[in-house]
């Protein structure tokens, strides 16, 4: 007599009960890791930036998810790399298109796309006078880190494609200028290209070719290439990482440094040292290079000095105490040398600093951080009120101001 007998039989049910929680455990997982991809909300700053073969690093073109810097943001990179909607490469004849170029004070990931100086900035220059109902459209350029050289190289890889009416560059003076010099940068550690002089011919030395996971021990690199493409895995590493975390370094691949750079308080003085003079001097041609090009590609230039959390602090006393530990006389050396270099070089050119510093005083209101926990009032970047206040500032100047607007918008 053939077939199974009846101990067979239990065994075979047995085998399958065991099985039955397994399967329904993997499909459970299945349909979890779908709902995350499709919903996509579990992506984190990890992600954020990528590998740049001519600009060192750059933001990674559709992310999208939570970025925890001064605070919880979500934040979304549109498919080329720029914070913010998706823009056409063909700009609408109807419109005025705007490009501006800056470093992490215009990416602003601690602030909500809608309240970034670019997004109010857009809204403000739409709303010129007496052109009401006519259309700006800005485009996001900024990216943590970057220094005047990079945002030359961010004009001639990424911005002309675009064709922009106009081009503006957007100045962080605290290191912005420092950026510049390979002995001075913050930064210095990242792939970083840089400029020397030749006579006064500027000399392009690019980045080192960087791998994404260069340096990174075996195991770090299979965890992060899997924690950035399975939503499960990256879920429970994070909960791990809360109840055992990382060093503070330990995940900041490719995320520049912000604040402190060093030898970041002799901005506010005559270059004391011949590496600060060659800052400013590389800095300057710079900008001239940058001017010309733009020009060239038929645009209009325009400079925007931004501030720095001293110079604009709420209480009179804490930037006089500031200014006499340095020894100068006031904090605007920097906005003003910029503003007299762009005036002598026909340059138009918006410093934000002082007013900015007398909206401060008037209302005792911090500009800078308060956003978190993690920003204090008077620490890190531009706040709600600080982004809306210079795109008002800068929006009216340009309205008033801008030859590639009243061309543009009165057709």
């Amino acid at each position: 007599m053939s077939g199974t007998t009846p101990s067979g039989h239990a065994r075979q049910r047995w085998r399958w009960r065991r099985l039955v929680p397994v399967v329904a455990a993997v499909v459970g997982v299945v349909i979890f890791e779908a709902g995350l991809q499709v919903a996509d909300w579990w992506r984190t700053g990890e992600s954020l930036y990528m590998p740049d073969e001519v600009r060192g690093w750059r933001l990674r073109p559709g992310f999208d998810g939570w970025f925890r810097d001064e605070g919880a943001m979500w934040v979304r990179i549109n498919s080329d790399g720029l914070r913010g909607r998706e823009h056409p490469l063909a700009a609408d004849p109807g419109r005025v298109r705007v490009a501006v170029l800056g470093d992490s004070y215009l990416q602003a990931t601690n602030v909500a796309q809608e309240q970034t100086f670019a997004a109010l900035l857009e809204s403000r220059l739409t709303a010129c006078p007496p052109r009401a109902g006519r259309q700006a459209e800005v485009l996001n350029f900024g990216v943590n880190g970057y220094g005047t050289a990079q945002q030359l190289l961010t004009f001639r890889s990424h911005v002309t494609k675009y064709s922009p009416d106009v081009v503006v560059l957007t100045m962080y003076t605290s290191n912005d200028i420092f950026n510049n010099h390979p002995e001075l940068n913050e930064s210095r550690d990242l792939p970083t290209p840089y400029f020397s002089l030749r006579g006064d011919e500027l000399v392009l030395h690019p980045p080192v070719a960087v791998d994404e996971f260069a340096d990174e021990p075996w195991f770090r690199r299979l965890r992060i290439a899997i924690t950035d493409r399975i939503a499960t895995a990256n879920l429970l590493y994070r909960g791990w990482d809360m109840v055992w975390p990382n060093p503070p370094a330990a995940d900041a691949r490719l995320e520049p440094a912000i604040a402190g750079g060093l030898g970041g308080e002799e901005v506010y003085r005559p270059p004391p040292t011949p590496q600060i003079a060659e800052a400013w001097r590389l800095t300057e041609a710079l900008l001239l290079a940058l001017a010309r090009e733009v020009a060239a590609a038929g645009a209009e230039f325009w400079i925007v000095t931004l501030s720095n959390a001293e110079q604009v602090h709420p209480d009179p006393a804490a930037r006089q105490a500031f200014a006499e530990r340095l020894g100068v006389a006031d904090l605007f050396y920097p906005d003003r040398r910029i503003r007299d270099f762009a005036v002598a070089n026909a340059l138009p050119v918006v410093t934000l600093a002082e007013p900015m510093a007398d909206y401060s005083l008037t209302h005792g209101f911090f500009l800078h951080g308060g956003t978190s926990p993690d920003s204090p009032p008077g620490t890190g970047h531009w706040n709600v009120t600080a982004n809306t206040l210079a795109a008002g500032l800068v929006g009216d100047r340009m309205c008033s101001g801008s030859a590639a607007f009243s061309s543009r918008l009165d057709r």
